[in-house]
């Protein structure tokens, strides 16, 4: 039964994959647009994680507002000096890796190959 049940979770998250790949098909404009295609609440609090080559800060909670204010800030200086800036369907960070059980990953920035904001909510 669990080997059935794993199955399903892995055609279910490849479907989700499938269905969020079309809404990154064309890059949104502004991080509140990236937010706003991935599905967040802003109304909720969401769940960060910064990951900077093979090393995770701790998760932690903040308001998606803020949060859209300094990822935008970032984008847009980074922008500045010619970095790439992307944004991802974040299907590959399983919430419990970090502890966040009942969550969700439904957000991954990149900035450049340096650093990495996942979003849970």
């Amino acid at each position: 039964m669990k080997k059935k049940t794993q199955l399903n979770e892995v055609r279910q998250l490849q479907k989700i994959a499938g269905i969020l790949k079309e809404y990154f098909e064309t890059d949104p404009e502004s991080v509140q647009e990236a937010f706003q295609k991935a599905g967040i609440d802003m109304n909720t609090p969401v769940v960060v994680v910064e990951t900077s080559g093979h090393y995770a800060d701790e998760p932690r909670r903040a308001n998606p507002t803020e949060l859209v204010n300094k990822l935008q800030k970032i984008k847009d200086t980074q922008q500045e000096e010619g970095v790439h800036f992307d944004y991802e369907t974040a299907v590959a960070y399983p919430a419990q890796e970090y502890g966040l059980e009942g969550m969700e990953a439904k957000l991954s920035m990149g900035v450049s190959d340096a650093y990495e904001f996942v979003i849970f909510q």
